[in-house]
This record gives structure tokens, sequence and C-alpha cells, in this order.
């Protein structure tokens, strides 16, 4: 077998192109076919620019799109005028993502500000469409509630999200901290007060004349009076020890340096590196020893339960090993920045001492680029350790562990703040699309292609969730979490500009394939050369006891044309692919998602229904193998309908959705909205087939196919169906 007979099998095998061969995808400008239509992202809608919120009692993280949901559901009427004004404020919702596209700290209301002078200021606008854009827009205005600073999808909006919300977190426990020491400082000077007040000094002239003040000062003879008091005996003072007990408690808590009025102390608690953290965290302990028998002498003092032969021992060996849980809840917690892509054997090894500690140690690893190849000093292949990190950490049981990419933080964001608030380690591992290989493609959808083709999952462990492991781990952030690999609609044109739409699987290997640094590992095969030897790369990876002798695995990519290419894949990706799998797998079982008993009783219940569909033991093998020439370009980013829908059933394309409330509104029973915002169909019942054709009419996007009436008692049946026909 040559390689000239066999070109493509020889590149799979070896990764050796002939002399002079472009057909890698950064030469031919290839582009992953299910990413096409998701280029341009003014074309979506989607949760960045994300809002950082300082106003108390409010959400700290909030996004754009919810706002203006939000915003319109309050403001937008049904009807034409309901649709002017979400025209107009989805137009201004749009600048607003320009704007944050190119500046930084910027706040939403003075974005939203000027977002709408450059909609005013359109020469295309016409005087009454300016007026009316100008009341839409003071309405929109008046009902955007908190404000606080925009942050895009770039290589800083995870670390942005995670310190925002540790900083809120750390001023409230602050604040709450200082005003129960206040409290105790305050009440322990009442006690030495009053004991004042008993002595011969507390009741003579001076300390009467301080205590009444300068208004009566000339109608009153303060010696005279000092003398008509009564004096102490001295067993109803406080006895010596005691006082000197309650004034060392007072000078260390007056003395603490921890905690301030306005949340922030005098010690700095963010760090660059694990080291730093737990060395700045020893030095400090002597003082968290002092504060803590402190607090510990005020509470019993101020109880009136201080009992000597119990708490002087107690007290005098007061050490770091007797801070407990409450004591550890008290003090500020530390934020560990570490930089994932340039981590060394040294930061390796006190992050791991920091995560298996019962520390308040908050860490955030952070990488620019998800999935490289591997490098000198590597623990394994394509940087292992590095993506393996979270699971590790996971493993050891203490730490509470969120991992997402910047495209869906949003999602993890109660996680996040779940995690700031344990009192034990926790560790934030975050990815942003910003590797040098995708400089083609925005952040948002890297970083949403490595969640996506499970390169980097997204998922959260909490190890006091409960008893089942199941229950510790968390993947509902994923896309299709229940599958190996995630499933879109491929829709295309084939050889005859026939519509053909088509299940794809979108793996780690197509996620890689938009990374100019691994084109080497593709090569592009002209129509003339695909045979039956090629295989979708999903299949050829579909387990262990797959026959995959003389198969060429292959993925489709779109060239600047918008034509089809099968292109193939090097053997060297294959292990990467594989790994990936094998964890995602693992995530799966941990999480209770789908394990291999339910995986095969799925399997088992599949073959027996296929067996009886088809009346024998076989499939029926698919037609002729079709040759996709060219792309439907609008249908490419659209879950559109299968082969086999018919037009008479109605149908959304739920992908393509832009969350306009239009089909919600009517009726929101029959249409929901799923975790992605965007609409389906619910349930037909409960609704009516006017409400269907309405949602089509008002649709923008165009998206709703009404199908053929299912109630065929409902009145103006002839009308509706006229109206449906260019939806269908």
């Amino acid at each position: 077998m040559t390689a000239e007979a066999h070109p493509a099998l020889a590149f799979h095998l070896t990764g050796t192109r002939p002399d002079g061969d472009a057909s890698d995808p950064a030469s031919l400008a290839l582009c992953p076919a299910l990413l096409r239509n998701f280029l341009d992202l003014r074309e979506l809608r989607y949760d960045y620019p994300l809002v950082l919120v300082d106003t108390e009692g409010e959400a700290a993280i909030d996004s754009l799109c919810e706002i203006v949901n939000r915003v319109l559901r309050s403001i937008a009427p049904r009807g034409l005028d309901g649709e002017r004004v979400r025209r107009n404020v989805l137009a201004v919702e749009s600048a607003i993502r320009d704007l944050v596209s190119t500046r930084q700290d910027l706040l939403l209301s003075a974005a939203f500000d000027e977002a709408a002078d450059r909609q005013l200021a359109r020469p295309d606008r016409s005087a009454e469409d300016r007026e009316l854009l100008l009341k839409d827009i003071v309405r929109a205005r008046r009902e955007l509630g908190a404000d606080g600073r925009l942050v895009g999808c770039g290589a800083e909006a995870t670390r942005a999200v995670v310190e925002h919300i540790f900083r809120r977190v750390e001023r409230q426990r602050s604040r709450a901290a200082f005003l129960q020491i206040e409290r105790a400082i305050h009440r322990l000077r009442g006690l030495l007060r009053c004991d004042d007040l008993r002595s011969r000094d507390g009741r003579g002239p001076t300390a009467l004349r301080n205590a009444v003040g300068t208004s009566f000062e000339s109608e009153l003879d303060f010696d005279k009076l000092a003398e008509y008091l009564p004096s102490t005996k001295a067993e109803s003072r406080l006895p010596r020890e005691r006082r000197r007990r309650i004034e060392s408690a007072l000078a260390v808590l007056e003395g603490q340096r921890f905690f301030s009025p306005d949340g922030e102390g005098a010690y700095d608690f963010e760090c660059t590196s694990c080291r730093e953290a737990l060395d700045r965290h020893d030095q400090r302990l002597p003082a968290m020893v002092d504060l803590a028998r402190a607090i510990r002498v005020a509470e019993l003092e101020l109880d009136n339960a201080y009992c000597a032969e119990i708490h002087d021992p107690y007290l005098a060996s007061f050490d770091r090993s007797s801070l407990n849980s409450q004591d550890a809840s008290l003090f500020p917690a530390y934020l560990v920045d570490v930089d994932g892509d340039g981590i060394g054997p040294e930061e390796k090894a006190a992050l791991i001492g920091a995560l298996s500690s019962n520390l308040p140690f908050k860490i955030l690893v952070h990488t620019n680029d998800v999935f490289r190849e591997p490098r000198i000093g590597d623990d394994g292949d394509f940087g292992a350790w590095n993506l393996g990190l979270a699971r590790m950490a996971s493993g050891l049981g203490s730490a509470f562990v969120v991992q997402t990419t910047s495209s869906h933080v949003y999602a993890v964001r109660d996680g996040i703040a779940e995690g700031m608030t344990r009192r034990g380690p926790a560790l934030f591992r975050t990815a942003a699309g910003a590797a040098p290989g995708h400089s083609s493609i925005s952040p948002y959808l890297v970083s949403a292609s490595a969640t996506e083709s499970r390169a980097f999952p997204t998922f959260i462990y909490d190890p006091a969730a409960g008893e089942e492991l199941s229950g510790h781990f968390e993947l509902d952030a994923n896309p299709q979490p229940e599958r190996v690999w995630p499933v879109s609609e491929l829709s295309y044109e084939d050889c005859d500009r026939q519509r053909v739409v088509d299940d794809l699987e979108f793996t780690v290997v197509d996620y890689l394939a938009a990374d100019s640094r691994y084109a080497r590992h593709f090569m592009a095969l002209p129509a003339g050369d695909w045979d039956a030897s090629m295989v979708p790369l999903a299949e050829y990876l579909g387990g262990e006891d797959a026959d995959t002798t003389g198969r060429v695995p292959y993925i489709w990519m779109v060239d600047r044309n918008e034509v089809l290419q099968r292109v193939v894949v090097a053997r060297g990706l294959l292990e990467a692919a594989k790994r990936c799998e094998r964890d995602w797998r693992s995530l799966q079982e941990l999480a209770g998602v789908r394990t291999d008993r339910v995986r095969r009783l799925i399997e088992e219940a599949q073959r027996e229904w296929e067996k009886q569909s088809m009346g024998q033991g076989e499939i029926a093998p698919n037609g002729a193998d079709e040759s996709p020439t060219s792309l439907d370009s609008a249908a490419v980013a659209a879950k559109a309908a299968g082969n086999d829908r018919s037009p008479d059933e109605p149908f959304i394309e739920t992908v393509r959705c832009s969350t306009c409330d239009e089909c919600v509104n009517r009726n929101n029973k029959m249409f929901r909205y799923n975790q992605n915002k965007q609409a389906y169909i619910e349930d037909l019942n409960a609704g009516t087939y006017r409400q269907m054709v309405e949602a089509a009419e008002a649709c923008k996007l165009a998206l709703i196919h009404p199908g053929k009436p299912w109630n065929p008692d409902e009145p103006d049946l002839d009308e509706l169906m006229r109206r449906a026909a260019p939806f269908i």
C-alpha cells in the first residue's frame, strides 16, 4: 500500500504530506463546519458583556443580555409598538457590545448613554424615528437597575469575575467581623467605666464634672456633691486579675489590623502564588491567635462566665492548633491568582499543599492556552497536568472546585460565589479563548468551543454536597452532558442542490482544527479522492472495540467559498482526543450522568427497538453516499428539522433564537426557553394554532414554522393557514 495510491491513509498514519502540499486548514483558511455561522458575533445575542455590580443587595454578576430582557419585559407592550421598542433597545444593546469590544472600564450606565447617542445620531433616521427612539431609550434607561463595570469576553474576563466576587464576599465578611469586634470593644469599655465609677477617683469632683459636662457646671458644686455620694466597698470593684484580663483583651481588639469599617483591612490578602500566600498566612498567624484569644476572653467576660480554674490553663496554652472553624470563618480569605500557563514545579507543590489544607485559600488558576502541544518540562502530553488540575483537586476531597471557560463563567457564577463563602480551600480553574493559534476567531467562540468539545468541560465539585458521590459533581452547564460528544445539525446542499441535514458531533479534534498551530495534523482532500475507507472521526473513535484497520478519520470543514471539505486527521491527535473522551466519561460517571451500566441498558433497549422496527436483526443501510459541495450558509447554525421532518409538523429552529420573548409572552406553556434561553415547543395542546401563527409572524428571524393545525375544530383555520403558508 503506497502513499501515492492511498494518500489519505498515508497521511493519517505518518502525518507526512507530499512535498509542496498546502492542503492544511491554515493555508486554505478552513473553519470547522459547525462554527462557520457563528464567526460574526454581531449576529448573536449571548451573555457578554457581563456587568460587575457593586451595589449591595444585588447579584454580584449580571449579563447585559439578561438586563435587556428584563427591561423589554417591563416596557415593551404587545403589538407593533412593542416591536418598535424591542428593535430600538436591541440596537442599543448591539452598540454597547461594539463599545466594549474596543474599550475597558466602561460603566453600564455610561455605555448605554453613549450607545444611545450613536443610535440617535445615525443619518438614516428620520426626525420621527429619532423622536420615537428617544422616547424608548429614556424608558429603557430608567429600567436598567444596578450599575457596574462592563467586561467583554477577553483574556481577563474570568479573572475579573472571580476577583469581583471575591472582593464582594470579603467586604461583607470584613464588615460583619468589624461590627462584632466593635460591639465587644464597646461593651468591654462599659465594664471598665462601671468599675471606674466605683472607685474613689470615679466618684470625685473631677469625674462627676466630666460625666455631667458643661451644661450645668455653674449650677452644681461638684465638691459638695462628691461628699454626699456614699463610698463603695472594695469587694464591689472588679478583681484586679479580671480587670487586667479585660484590659489586655481590649488592647488586642482595639489594635487588630484585619478589619476596618469600610471592609478593607491593613493587610493585603491577594497574592500571585500559593507560596506567597502560605508565607503571609504563617507570618500573620501569631496575630490571628492573639485576636482569637481576645475574642474568647471578651465573650466569656461579657457573659460573666469566665472561670479562672478552667479558662486560665486553656488560654495559657492557646496557640495555632486551638483555632477552630468558627475562628477561621472570622478571618479574611486569601485570593491567589496563578498563571496556569507558566506554573513551575515549586508552585505546583505549593498549590497541592494549599488545596490539601483547611486554610481559606481561594486559588484562581487561569490559562489562555487551553490545549497546547507538549514542550520540555511538561509532565505529560498536551499539558496533561494543567488540563487535569481541577480533577486532581476534586480527588483531594477537601477543596471546592469550579472549572469553566470564559464563555460559561456566567452560567456558574453561583458556584463561584459558593466557593468563596466556604471557609476551606477552593480552586477556580478557568480558561480564556485567547491562545495565539486562534487569532482569527473571537475569544468567546474559542472558549465556548473548548467547553463543547470536552477539551475543557465546565463542572462544579462540592465536597460537602452529601453522602452520594454523584451529588458532589455538577455538569449541567455543559451542552448535552449525557452524550460523549455533543451533536448539532449541519445543513448543506448536495451535488444535486438538494438540502440535506445531518447530525454532526463536535469533538476535541474539531476544536483543535481551528488552531493554526495544529495545521500540520490535518490535510484536506479533494472530492475526487474520497472513498469508502473514510469515516467521520467520532465514528472512528467510537469505542475500544471499533475496527479501524484501513480506516481514515476525517472531519468536516468549510473554506472561504463555503464549500464543505473532508479533512483527514493525523494519528498524532487521536491520543489527545481519546484522553479527553476518557476524562469526560469519567466525569459523567462521577456525576451520575451516564454510568456504564445505564449506557449498556440503553444500548440493549435501542438494539431491541431497531430489531422490532426493521423486522430483522440488522439495520438497513443508508442510501448511496452523497458528496456535499457547498453550504446553505443561513442554516449551518440552525437546529432545523431533521431529514424526515414533515412540513405539516410545527417546529422552531431553536439554535437561531435571539430570545426576543415574542412566542413565550404569547403562551409560556406552549413555548418554553431551554437552558440557553432559546425557545422550543413544549406542548402544542397547551395553545392554539392562532398563537402559533401569530408567533411566527412576530418572530424577526422567521424561525418559527407553524406546520398544519392540530385541532380541526379551531375557528378561522382557512385564514390562519393562508397566513402560515410563508413560514411552513
